[in-house]
């Protein structure tokens, strides 16, 4: 019963409220990955819904964000996060992709793909990915400067900082010194 209610705020929860999508990626899935230590269905159905993002994004039509972020997030959730690399790639290798398409892909799926990029050291896709180097840092800090409560500020310029980390490994890995 608890599956079929969990699904049902998967597959239309963001229609009701756009702002359940945090939820939806994190507190929803991990709700899910429990129950499905103890019901396996439960991961059944999670395969599913990430297969049926799949085969959406490789179907040749246009690529939406919202698409390759679900599939991102529910290979992460499933412990299968190299499929999401290898979607990554397979996506950006079509010559076919527009401009914003590829942006969709990379937004989408690259927070997902990062850390396999790095430990690959595949440092030039790292930084493609990524954009404007000192863009990124500053979305990063701006997310942690826009909070009031200083605990608060204090753990998202944590996380922000953790963020970069790869940005400035890869500048470095590219031999990129001074940036």
């Amino acid at each position: 019963e608890a599956l079929a209610e969990f699904l049902w705020c998967w597959d239309h929860g963001l229609v009701h409220s756009s702002s359940y999508s945090g939820v939806r990626v994190s507190f929803l899935l991990s709700k899910i990955q429990r129950l499905g230590r103890a019901y396996p269905p439960a991961l059944d159905a999670l395969r599913e819904r990430r297969d049926a993002c799949a085969a959406e994004l490789a179907s040749g039509g246009e690529i939406q964000y919202e698409t390759a972020s679900d599939l991102a997030h529910l290979n992460e959730t499933l412990g299968e996060s190299g499929r999401t690399l290898e979607l990554y790639d397979a996506l950006l290798a079509r010559e076919s992709l527009t401009e914003r398409e590829r942006r969709a892909v990379r937004s989408g799926l690259f927070d997902e793909v990062v850390d396999l990029l790095i430990q690959a050291r595949r440092y030039q896709d790292v930084l493609d990915g990524a954009g404007d180097p000192d863009a990124f840092v500053a979305r990063q800090l701006a997310i942690a400067g826009a909070m009031d409560d200083p605990d608060q500020v204090a753990m998202l310029k944590g996380y922000a900082i953790g963020g970069c980390a790869p940005i400035y490994e890869a500048l470095l890995g590219v031999g990129k010194r001074d940036e």
